[in-house]
């Protein structure tokens, strides 16, 4: 399917002369899927790095076809993406908040009454909460008040019923992020929509804190506590494993699929590294771990670049990154799409500054306005 719709994109993009993609994030994705093949030649995990190139091949395939995509879509294609989000981030939302009422906890009957964690369908609550909270600047920032009002309070009620605690402090990070940038757009004047804006999130959470259980509620209460002497579920105990790993293969990594093999037998815990950084460490050693490095750089580079335009990518970006410290994310779908997305929005401020002043702008709407940013 994925080289399918490449191969679709890309007619599409060149019959409307969209003949280059100056996206520089691809150059770091690409590398990733690269090198995991080539991982095959010193891997412990022959059948799993099978599993893990179709999967890091198809998510460079579909990278470069999302590259053209947003080439041929220009400013359009940042209306594009936040729908898209919104849309998402309202379903997912939604389907946490029925599990709740319906008393439907993830998990195996006896983690469910220990719990009581919700999350929609078999999905890992702490991975849908990321999502959701990664969703949640594109609600805010949209130009719908529907959009901006119930769907984010169906967000943040999402997110707390799922008792991620990463999720939570993934949120307190963007909201930093957030506010530094308003400051440094707006000044003193972004300080009554800073000041509305917590009251109403204010409003929104002590609302949905009434829906959580009481197991829910005790575990968010334990984040300063974790913040300061705790191991975050065990998650200090992998990193530590996980770092010993990667010193022993610095270079090029153990070889794809092997994290988990080599935690479980310096930690005794049969998990993820629950760290996407550590997880190429590992795996694909410092050379893919800078690949992954160069293509978050090229991002952030360009949501900077761009948030005096449109801030959410920005905020969106600092939420997705501080969730790869609590989170093995190297494969994740929304990741990815972030990481080409910032490659996007760098290389539209750089042809618009380029001395002939042209922008990639899409074929048929050659003079889209800066209202869709």
């Amino acid at each position: 399917m994925a080289v399918v719709l490449v191969l679709v994109v890309l007619f599409a993009a060149l019959s409307n002369r969209i003949s280059r993609v100056n996206n520089l994030a691809l150059v770091g994705m690409v590398g990733i899927s690269t090198l995991v093949v080539a991982s095959f030649l010193w891997t412990d995990e022959p059948a799993m790095a099978q599993t893990r190139s179709v999967t890091f091949g198809a998510l460079a395939l579909t990278s470069i076809a999302l590259a053209f995509a947003f080439a041929y879509l220009g400013t359009d294609a940042v209306n594009s993406v936040r729908s898209g989000l919104v849309l998402g981030a309202a379903i997912a939302s939604t389907l946490v908040i029925i599990a709740r009422i319906k008393g439907d906890f993830v998990g195996a009957e006896e983690f469910q009454q220990v719990t009581m964690r919700s999350s929609a369908g078999a999905a890992d609550p702490n991975d849908l909460a990321l999502l959701l909270a990664a969703a949640l600047p594109a609600c805010v920032w949209s130009r719908s008040v529907f959009s901006r009002v119930l769907v984010s309070a169906l967000v943040i009620t999402g997110v707390l019923l799922t008792g991620s605690r990463g999720a939570i402090l993934a949120l307190a990070v963007g909201g930093g992020v957030a506010l530094v940038a308003l400051l440094s757009i707006r000044g003193s004047k972004a300080i009554p929509t800073v000041a509305w804006s917590a009251a109403i999130s204010s409003i929104v959470v002590w609302g949905a804190w009434n829906l959580l259980p009481d197991t829910v509620a005790e575990r968010i209460r334990s984040i300063p506590a974790e913040l300061s002497s705790g191991s975050f579920t065990k998650r200090t105990t992998l990193w530590q494993a996980a770092w010993e790993q990667f010193n022993e293969h610095p270079i090029l990594g153990s070889g794809v699929g092997t994290a988990r093999h080599y935690i479980f037998q310096r930690s005794g815990l049969d998990l993820v590294t629950h760290n996407t950084h550590l997880s190429f460490l590992v795996e694909l050693g410092f050379v893919g771990w800078a690949l992954f490095i160069f293509a978050l750089l090229v991002a952030w580079a360009g949501a900077v670049a761009f948030h005096r335009s449109a801030m959410w990518p920005l905020v969106t970006l600092a939420v997705l990154t501080t969730g790869t410290v609590s989170l093995s994310w190297e494969f994740n779908k929304l990741l990815w799409v972030m990481l080409v997305f910032g490659g996007f929005l760098l290389a539209q401020k750089s042809d618009a500054a380029a001395p002939d002043g042209l922008a990639v702008q899409s074929a048929h709407r050659p003079a889209a306005s800066a209202k869709g940013r």
